[in-house]
């Protein structure tokens, strides 16, 4: 899976990883009959899919196709596989059915976030610019409001949606949180701060720890880093604190492997306004481990000098490999041909990298040649 927290902020997918999707859902059901939310986000290496906030009844592991998809609804108009009794607004920077490379757009209960959209490319405000972008959405009942502000240049979007959001989820509460997907272009979506307020109450909020002096001619801070998510459940790892804020995992490995595993479902949690927690569900993608290389012929003993063949079932997969003895990693030799075995001994090292998955296990492979 894609989703998870990388240099202190909620990253639903990161370049340049294709075919990827990633989701993150607040635990807790918030009531949704009317509410006002605020995230800052950056897209960096831009070039495709998009992402989208979202509010669904489904539960925490809810997410939808990747590429046109962004995680939430279905590939292409009319399609299926989106998350059901939902409603979702969407970024998108990529035109898969003629919604344009800067588009917004709602969608409800899983629709295709393609067409109908809006293009927004004459406000000013570029998806793909780099810059941080404000997103404000207010929802009263009837219309849920879009203001979407440039942070560097202040160009600003406004876009008013109606729609029946308890409606749509069978529900006056809701899981919300964010989707985001890539297809054959990548890039990188990093969410920096998000605080959600329903009924005149604070129930969700992951809070910049870091806040920079406003740009000139702008009253509004520019947003700092999130530094607020920290993992849970993980094996052998206990929450880091200092003092009363959650500190994040720390990226780790030869290969720049997050602390976070990328298989099943984790959780992360976010320190709220008084001091207390509440968790994230990461969705992680199923299948997102690439598998391991197999050897032809197989390790053993031959009568005299051979070829061994290295094959990776998972489309897109880089075998990486060594015959040092040493553990092969990033760097090491990618595998293009046939490995010749002469004189006594060889024993092979090898593991395969796809993008958008977890590496495979390293799997060994002796040969020995009859004296």
């Amino acid at each position: 899976g894609s989703a998870v927290v990388s240099n202190n902020v909620l990253q639903l997918t990161a370049a340049p990883n294709t075919y990827v999707k990633g989701a993150a859902w607040y635990v807790t059901p918030v009531n949704i009959t009317s509410f006002t939310t605020d995230f800052d986000f950056q897209l960096l290496s831009a070039r495709a899919d998009g992402f989208t906030v979202a509010i669904q009844s489904t539960g925490v592991s809810a997410i939808g196709p990747s590429g046109s998809g962004l995680g939430y609804g279905a590939s292409q108009p009319g399609g299926n596989g989106g998350i059901a009794h939902s409603v979702a607004v969407k970024f998108d920077l990529y035109s898969n059915d003629g919604e344009g490379t800067d588009s917004t757009g709602i969608y409800v209960n899983g629709a295709s976030p393609t067409t109908p959209a809006t293009d927004m490319t004459a406000s000013g405000v570029k998806l793909n610019s780099g810059h941080v972008l404000h997103a404000h959405l207010t929802y009263d009942g009837v219309n849920l409001i879009l203001t979407l502000t440039d942070t560097v240049t202040s160009a600003t979007f406004t876009k008013a949606f109606p729609v029946n959001i308890p409606a749509a989820l069978g529900s006056s509460n809701g899981y919300v949180g964010f989707t985001g997907a890539t297809g054959g272009l990548s890039m990188t979506t990093n969410i920096l701060d998000w605080t959600l307020t329903g009924g005149g109450v604070q129930t969700a909020a992951i809070s910049p720890a870091i806040t920079r002096p406003a740009l000139p001619g702008s009253s509004r801070p520019r947003p700092g880093v999130s530094s607020s998510l920290v993992a849970a459940g993980t094996a052998g790892m206990a929450d880091q604190k200092q003092g009363t804020s959650v500190m994040p995992l720390s990226m780790s490995g030869a290969r720049q492997t997050p602390a976070l595993p990328a298989v099943g479902n984790v959780t992360e949690r976010a320190q709220l306004s008084g001091a207390s927690e509440q968790a994230i569900q990461v969705v992680a993608e199923p299948n997102s481990i690439a598998a391991e290389p197999a050897f032809f012929p197989k390790p053993g003993l031959f009568d005299g000098d051979t070829k061994v063949r290295l094959h990776c079932d998972t489309p897109g997969a880089v075998i990486h490999y060594t015959f040092d003895g040493s553990q092969p990693l990033a760097y090491s030799p990618v595998y293009t041909g046939p490995i010749e075995v002469k004189g006594t001994a060889l024993t092979i090292k090898a593991f395969a990298s796809v993008p958008g998955k977890k590496d495979s296990a390293v799997v060994t492979g002796t040969y020995r040649i009859r004296e």
